[in-house]
């Protein structure tokens, strides 16, 4: 039998037409997969509540703070951008810079509010125990509950002076990726923390001295 070389082959009109063919046909289906790869949608990356918690630097925070010895109610109301802090009690105005708190004539103050702030708050969780997890169905959240002992809590405050209290209850609210919201039943405060406005916060100026 004689060998048939691709020369022959291609002199032939019908065989070189299909041979045509086949390699328009295989041009454009890579053509056609790599138009559907690059239109492929993109995966979207899910950042879970707690780790979008660490890293938040945007958003307004509303503090209901009640002390235990006498019933009395602070309210504080402030936002965060990108490490700046403003916040209001009872009308005075204070500033967070470098975690250090100026008044709105810009002199440092002895307020402390920073015990208080997410990277606190996740402190405090890496030393406590889960006690529970439940869902809120009137109002759409998941709340996990921990428990953090008496000794544990004042080494990490460093805390020279405490109550009978056994251990500090605190709670996680979260919804839709993010912590919405912080419950402490501590030492000394009941405190009761509310988060909004997600990346919606606008840069702002802080006070200078004239």
């Amino acid at each position: 039998m004689d060998r048939v070389s691709f020369k022959d082959i291609w002199s032939n009109k019908r065989y070189r037409s299909l041979i045509i063919l086949g390699i328009y046909f295989v041009f454009f289906v890579f053509v056609f997969i790599y138009i559907n790869i690059q239109n492929a949608p993109k995966p979207v990356k899910v950042i879970d509540a707690m780790s979008y918690y660490e890293s938040m630097d945007n958003y307004n925070f509303a503090i209901d703070l009640v002390d235990k010895s006498d019933d009395s109610n602070i309210n504080i109301v402030g936002k965060c951008y990108d490490g700046k802090e403003f916040f209001d009690i009872d009308g005075s105005s204070y500033y967070v810079v470098s975690d250090k708190v100026y008044d709105s004539n810009y002199d440092v103050s002895d307020v402390k509010l920073n015990y208080l702030n997410p990277s606190y708050i996740l402190g405090i969780i890496d030393i406590s125990t889960k006690v529970s997890e439940t869902d809120n169905m009137v109002d759409n959240y998941k709340e996990t509950t921990y428990s953090v002992k008496k000794d544990d809590y004042v080494k990490f405050y460093d805390l020279d002076y405490f109550n009978d209290q056994d251990e500090v209850i605190l709670s996680i609210r979260k919804k839709d990726n993010k912590v919405i919201g912080v419950s402490i039943d501590g030492l000394f405060y009941k405190v009761d923390i509310n988060y909004s406005g997600f990346g919606t916060v606008s840069d702002f100026v802080l006070p200078s001295r004239e």
